[in-house]
């Protein structure tokens, strides 16, 4: 499933995401990104079934949804995510380049 930026920004209801990655019995690596519940307050287990839309099978896909989610939730706050896959200095990375965004957007750059 693909997060637009725009679309999180005006979500309204709350959102938690993870960002995760599992390997295949042949060693192939693939990108999950599970829509969590947050008023269930369940974890997702071993074993959970995975819906085939929350797979990416290319990293490029999965790192640009995922950076949409976190810059999205500098500014929403109904919007969370757990991270299990990127650096944090990545992380970090994504939400400074969200609060420039916001600070040129109020000063009309």
């Amino acid at each position: 499933m693909y997060y637009n930026y725009k679309d999180l920004l005006e979500e309204t209801r709350n959102k938690e995401f993870s960002f995760e990655s599992l390997e295949t019995a042949d060693s192939y690596e693939l990108f999950w990104l599970p829509e969590i519940d947050p008023y269930k307050k369940l974890e997702h287990k071993w074993g959970t079934p995975i819906n085939p839309e929350e797979l990416y099978y290319y990293d490029h896909d999965f790192e640009e949804a995922c950076e949409n989610i976190v810059k999205a939730s500098v500014h929403n706050l109904r919007i969370t995510f757990k991270n299990y896959y990127f650096d944090e200095e990545l992380i970090e990375q994504w939400q400074k380049e969200a609060e420039k965004e916001e600070t040129n957007i109020s000063l009309g750059l």
